[in-house]
């Protein structure tokens, strides 16, 4: 809580208001939509190359039902689906490696703060969320088929096109100068 400061060498003292003040501000300080998707990219990609390697029929068959809501909500044209994190987490689990799955479930709720919430209303559309759901199936289908390095490949791609539709909306809306 910012209660305490310590000093290597020195020890440790009472905060100042304005140092718990500090502290409270980067706790709680909503993370960049954008930061977020770069993050993702590099973590979910490993995640999805070992999951290729480690999934069970059981972790399969979760994700594959995670999938198929995913997509009837994309084509519904929902804009938040809880089961894109769902299909997301069920990879992080399937990938056998417990701290990557905190890790991918920490980023996945700072894509719920209220700017990427907003961020994923107003630049989602119509065309990428059909991209988006041929994007999951070739993630899902690598991981399937055991193929780690297109598993990876596929992730990658998915992520790094979320942001660049992002990035084009944006600029799209930006006003003129």
């Amino acid at each position: 809580e910012g209660r305490i400061v310590i000093k290597v060498g020195s020890g440790a003292y009472v905060a100042t208001s304005a140092q718990r003040s500090a502290a409270r501000a980067r706790t709680h300080a909503e993370v960049s939509p954008f930061d977020v998707l770069r993050t993702r990219r590099l973590v979910e990609s490993e995640a999805a190359a070992l999951a290729a390697r480690h999934a069970t029929p059981a972790q399969l068959k979760a994700m594959d039902g995670a999938f198929r809501r995913l997509a009837a909500d994309m084509r519904a044209n929902r804009t938040q689906s809880a089961a894109d994190r769902e299909f997301h987490m069920c990879i992080a689990v399937a990938s056998g490696n417990s701290a990557l799955a905190l890790v991918i479930e920490r980023l996945w709720a700072e894509g719920g703060q209220p700017l990427n919430a907003r961020m994923e209303e107003l630049f989602v559309s119509r065309g990428r969320k059909r991209d988006n759901i041929a994007e999951h199936q070739a993630v899902l289908d690598a991981i399937r088929h055991k193929d780690a390095a297109a598993a990876r490949r596929a992730m990658r791609t998915h992520l790094a096109n979320a942001e660049r539709q992002r990035l084009v909306l944006l600029r799209q809306r930006a006003p003129s100068r």
